[in-house]
């Protein structure tokens, strides 16, 4: 730096500020001089100058706008629950606010309590409706809306709590887009009853996950199929837009925050803090204790809002507009169909088949929903299944002139079932379109009307349906069509199913050699040729009580589950096979292990006692009495020994595949049989396939067989006699086979005690040997054990007999080195009988 640079530096520092220094040097030198350090600027300057809040008021009003926020809380009978609620507004960090609540005229002492805080608070008000009336939630909002200041309105539900940081971090959103937000949702935390926190919980999780970013577009169309936010307590909205809203058309007030949403959004972006700033409540609330009636007019609330949105927003609803012109198109007059002005040339036609037996307490109900269809193209079929209780009876004293009329048609059968019912009622159907109604359900007044929209709509489509809500926990059912989906697990209640009458002619009616899931199989039959078309409304009312009387709790299960999947999905079979013998404390669980299996096949489970001493046979009774259908008892008085009971057990074995379990072990996996058999449908050279064992010491305590470590995905013969033991299987209870090779089995197999050396090296010369690394099955050793209860010499002995069998039906290349290890086996023999003579 030159000396008259460093006197002009000395003169300034002496007569100026600081501040006006460094501005005056970074006017003049900042681009010509390099000792003029980084972040020297012009802010730096003015903050040295002016005072410190001076400086923080200037940065906050140009880059932190603090708008005022007004919360409205809308209470109904709360008194218990709207403390906390206001405990949580009042410790908000974020202090610019308003808490506006409007009492809905509430019957307990929900205004006493509010007003305790009206007189702490100063931003606390109360506002009630003119006479203190209820008024229900739209008018109660848009009363605290009107009396709000706010810039925004944020909503907490009278039982819902807040986080302290709950508006600051919202302010903050705002603030990050330059208050371009108008509607700022957050996540949510639910609490209270275990049940509905964790159903909140799942739909909480599916909306945010979808909502990925602060700042989302969520279309008109996706809110037609869901309300997007969760609840009012974790929305934030410009007043300006809440204003601009229709509070007063809102034809469902249970969907009122849906219904301003959609408007709102329509037009709008959805911002989201992905922070859980608001604690939902989850209780038996109104939503919960809605009526069946009013959940079922849903659709026509949908439909109002998409043509409320059309009109209000024609640019920007577009995807909205099919389906207001579907709805407004097609018009019912008199039970007619109308296209425009004129009446449709094509009036389908329905059969509505209704089977019944001893249900005169209950029929009414159905009946009466159907006779009260807004479309009138129908005949009711009533065929009752040989009723005792007076269903016929009542039928004609009721009905008399419906039936007089051929509204109604009823016929009477000896009591056969409900396949053979339905049969005749599809036998006397006159129109081309079939509808079914279980006697014990109801239908929605647009039943059949909303069947005819999509019939016209889609007139190649042979098939339709719909959703279902359940009476009593109002669960909804139904979903999008898949085949695969539907063959592991029906979505498609019989009630919602409209099908055409070709399909019937063409495939058959109900499978008479069932007497449940007779719905599931007709629906998968006529699937699998015509794919339905799904109509997301719900329309029909499902009885889900427990009575006794009720089809679904008086028929077998298992065997029509069996007789399904086998006709309908290709399941194959396992046969699993349970040898006993004086297992009584052992047996229970082996038994239970095995009907806990589940997976993609059908299961058959036989068990049989070799004449055993003590209680064995007691508790298979139990098992079987507490699961009825499950197993099969073969069990025998003769005492055939291990051999002769497996042979017994693999000839009575159906199954496409035959696993072992012995009655002192058990499955220690659910999956285990699943596991096998897709190992088995992947590896079709395989003959058979064991996972890894845990052995059960007598003292309680377990481990593993290191010789199973490491092995690979198929063996031959040459793994097995290279190993020590020659027997890496170790125990039968973790095989499976094919089950034609176990029929199949040579006498010689079972000549000495049948065993895992024997069969795995004749098995291997039919197709490799699988095996699966997991830990599926445990081997328990104790004393009553076939193999650990036999001394030193006993098992030398056995040991040499087992393998003779395996030298008699091994491949030829083995024969040499097996007759070897026979030949060490029987030195060791010689050598301890000469032990114990020289002892003697």
């Amino acid at each position: 730096m030159s000396p008259c640079l460093k006197r002009f530096r000395g003169f300034v520092k002496q007569f100026f500020p600081y501040g006006l220094q460094r501005w005056y040097m970074w006017k003049k030198y900042r681009m010509r001089e390099p000792w003029i350090r980084p972040g020297f600027s012009l802010v730096g300057c003015v903050r040295d100058v002016l005072p410190y809040g001076l400086v923080r008021l200037l940065l906050r009003l140009r880059f932190d706008h603090r708008p005022k926020v007004s919360v409205v809380v809308a209470s109904y009978n709360y008194a218990d629950l709207i403390g906390e609620t206001l405990d949580g507004l009042v410790a908000q960090t974020y202090r610019n606010v308003e808490i506006v609540v409007v009492d809905d005229g509430s019957t307990d002492n929900s205004v006493e309590v509010i007003r305790r805080y009206v007189e702490k608070y100063k931003n606390v008000r109360l506002y009630m409706h003119e006479g203190g009336v209820n008024r229900g939630l739209p008018a109660t909002v848009k009363l605290g809306v009107e009396n709000s200041t706010g810039q925004y309105v944020a909503f907490c539900e009278a039982d819902d709590v807040w986080t302290p940081n709950h508006l600051e971090r919202k302010i903050r959103l705002v603030n990050e887009f330059s208050g371009e937000p108008k509607i700022v949702i957050n996540d949510i935390e639910p609490f209270g009853d275990e049940d509905l926190c964790r159903e909140a919980a799942g739909t909480a999780k599916e909306r945010m996950v979808k909502l990925k970013d602060p700042r989302n577009r969520v279309s008109a169309l996706d809110f037609r199929k869901k309300n997007w936010i969760c609840t009012f307590s974790c929305c934030m909205v410009d007043r300006s837009e809440l204003l601009s809203c229709d509070f007063e058309s809102c034809p469902r007030p249970v969907n009122f925050d849906w219904w301003l949403w959609r408007q709102i959004c329509c037009v709008n972006d959805l911002y989201v803090v992905h922070e859980k700033l608001t604690k939902w409540r989850m209780h038996e609330s109104y939503m919960r204790s809605e009526s069946i009636e009013s959940l079922l007019r849903q659709r026509d609330f949908i439909c109002m809002m998409d043509a409320m949105l059309v009109r209000r927003h024609p640019d920007e609803t577009d995807a909205l507009r099919p389906f207001v012109e579907a709805w407004e198109r097609y018009a019912f007059v008199d039970g007619k169909l109308l296209d425009g002005r004129r009446e449709a040339p094509s009036q389908p036609s329905f059969s509505v088949i209704m089977a019944t037996y001893n249900r005169e307490f209950c029929i009414r109900t159905a009946i009466d929903s159907i006779l009260r269809q807004t479309y009138r193209n129908f005949e009711l079929i009533i065929v009752d299944d040989g009723s005792t209780d007076g269903t016929w009876e009542m039928l004609g004293k009721v009905y008399g002139g419906e039936l007089e009329s051929g509204r109604i048609k009823r016929f009477k059968t000896a009591n056969g079932g409900v396949c053979k019912a339905r049969n005749v009622g599809l036998s006397h159907a006159a129109n081309e379109w079939i509808a079914y109604l279980d006697s014990d359900n109801e239908v929605c007044p647009f039943f059949l009307e909303t069947f005819v929209r999509e019939i016209v709509q889609h007139p190649s489509t042979r098939n339709f349906y719909s959703r279902l809500i359940c009476r009593h926990s109002k669960r909804r059912v139904g979903s999008e069509f898949n085949l695969a989906r539907l063959k592991r697990a029906n979505f498609i209640d019989l009630g919602t199913y409209v099908h055409h009458r070709d399909l019937v002619r063409m495939l058959g009616g109900f499978d008479e050699n069932m007497t449940r899931l007779v719905d599931w199989e007709l629906i998968v039959r006529q699937c699998e040729v015509s794919p339905p078309l799904f109509i997301d409304e719900t329309l029909l009312v499902y009885d889900d009580s427990d009575g006794f009387e009720r089809i679904t709790n008086s028929s077998a299960l298992k065997a029509n589950m069996d007789y399904f999947r086998r006709k309908r999905c290709h399941w194959p079979t396992v046969t699993t096979v349970v040898t006993t013998y004086n297992h009584e404390e052992y047996i229970g669980r082996a038994l239970e292990s095995a009907i806990m299996q589940h997976g993609e096949f059908v299961h058959e489970i036989i068990v049989s006692d070799d004449a055993s001493t003590d209680g064995t046979r007691a508790a298979i009774r139990e098992v079987m009495d507490r699961y009825p259908g499950y197993v099969t008892d073969i069990s025998g008085d003769e005492n055939l020994g291990v051999s002769g009971n497996l042979r017994k057990c693999f000839a009575a074995a159906t199954g496409d595949y035959v696993a072992v379990l012995e009655g002192d072990d058990y499955w220690i996996s659910e999956w285990k049989l699943n596991r096998q058999v897709k190992f088995m449908r992947n590896h079709e050279r395989c003959s058979m396939c064991f996972s890894r064992i845990k052995l059960l010491n007598q003292d309680g305590r377990f481990s593993l067989l290191p010789r199973q470590s490491g092995l690979p995905a198929e063996l031959t013969g040459e793994a097995f006699i290279r190993d020590p033991n020659q027997n890496l299987i170790a125990n039968f209870s973790c095989c499976m086979f094919r089950g034609d090779i176990v029929r199949a089995f040579p006498d010689v197999l079972f000549s000495a005690r049948f065993n895992e050396i024997a069969c795995s090296f004749y098995i291997e010369q039919l197709g490799p040997i699988g095996f699966l690394p997991d830990i599926m099955s445990v081997y328990r050793l104790h004393d009553h054990g076939v193999w650990s209860a036999c001394d030193k010499a006993k098992r030398l002995e056995s040991a040499i007999k087992v393998r003779e069998v395996a030298l008699a039906v091994c491949a030829p290349k083995y024969q040499s080195r097996m007759k070897a290890i026979i030949e060490g086996l029987k030195r060791r023999r010689d050598a301890m009988k000469e032990d114990l003579y020289e002892e003697n």
